[in-house]
């Protein structure tokens, strides 16, 4: 008897753990999604969308020096430039 009451106990806390396994999942996955939105708004890279004279007449120097110090054309590999308030 008391090796069931054991065994339902430990269902119940696996269920427990399944949950919030699904439900951290899906709290990631929302964000990854939101971040793709972003990253490639209609399915295309936002580089190919926006164009890069708003942020230069805004930051002037200030955004072309952090490209420059960013930017290594031996590597191919992507940078995010997240441009703060």
């Amino acid at each position: 008897m008391l090796c069931f009451k054991i065994l339902k106990r430990l269902k119940s806390i696996e269920k427990k753990f399944l949950r919030e396994e699904k439900r951290h999942y899906s709290v990631l996955e929302n964000k990854l999604t939101k971040l793709l939105a972003i990253v490639y708004p209609n399915g295309v890279l936002q580089e190919r969308k926006a164009n890069f004279l708003p942020y230069f007449l805004e930051y002037k120097n200030l955004i072309l020096n952090e490209l420059l110090g960013e930017f290594d054309p031996t590597k191919a590999e992507f940078k995010f430039v997240v441009a703060e308030n």
